[in-house]
């Protein structure tokens, strides 16, 4: 599953990984005026159908009618890129192949958390938060800004060998993971909230990696909200000290 990163900023301004073929980072976005960050299925990562002996080039997302309407002899080109070791269309024949795709965004997967601090999985909410004691709950929302996260895609690559020469290499994702830093305070309590959610593709599923502290001392509950459904386990805070709470969320 192919995935790329969109920003809405404060202002209604939609930023997105690509922009007319040019890569942009997440890291150079204005954090102070960030509203929310997804990462997405586009439809834009699409099989192909290269035959190696005709030379030709079937893509499986073309808008029908806008095929239809080709007068014959359209030209795409590629360009070598030598850093990344990969071929690309160049800017007008990407503009030109985005503009027949077919893409409808209402079954796409994704990633996103927004100012409330929640984060949506496809659509399913999930926070945490802590309930003292003496029932006092505190969830780890609505405490704005919510900008302090790192967007990461985890690749491998494997080269192919024949004795020490290079015969083949490939390069794959296996994962993308979003991770999110926050303070939540509570009056004289603070709990420091590190979530990694990450998408686990050659699993198939979406786990969660949070680190949660406190400058108090606590004993209470920790509960998790996702999907309708709540659920919460006993926990004992020490001053400082940093608890892991691993969980696989969902099957994708």
């Amino acid at each position: 599953m192919g995935l790329i990163w969109v920003a809405r900023m404060k202002d209604g301004e939609i930023i997105r990984k690509y922009d007319c073929g040019r890569e942009r980072s997440s890291a150079d976005l204005d954090r102070a005026c960030l509203e929310s960050f997804r990462i997405t299925e586009t439809g834009g990562e699409t099989a192909a159908r290269f035959s190696s002996d005709s030379g030709v080039i079937g893509f499986t997302n073309l808008d029908y009618e806008k095929v239809a309407a080709l007068q014959g002899g359209e030209t795409l080109t590629f360009v070598f890129d030598k850093e990344k070791e990969r071929f690309k269309m160049d800017r007008a024949s990407w503009a030109f192949y985005n503009s027949m795709s077919f893409k409808d965004e209402r079954d796409y997967f994704y990633i996103e958390f927004d100012q409330t601090g929640c984060i949506s999985i496809g659509g399913r909410m999930f926070y945490m938060g802590f309930v003292s004691g003496d029932g006092k709950e505190m969830p780890f929302t609505h405490q704005p800004p919510y900008n302090d996260f790192k967007y990461i895609v985890h690749r491998n690559e494997d080269l192919y060998m024949n004795l020490k020469t290079t015969l083949k290499k490939t390069d794959y994702v296996t994962a993308h993971s979003l991770h999110l830093t926050k303070k939540h305070v509570f009056g004289d309590i603070e709990f420091d909230v590190a979530y990694e959610i990450r998408f686990d593709i050659i699993k198939g599923c979406i786990l969660l990696d949070c680190i949660l502290s406190s400058n108090l001392s606590l004993t209470g509950s920790l509960f998790m909200f996702f999907e309708n459904s709540r659920t919460a386990n006993p926990i004992q805070l020490h001053r400082h000290e940093k608890k892991q709470i691993k969980k696989i969320l969902t099957l994708v």
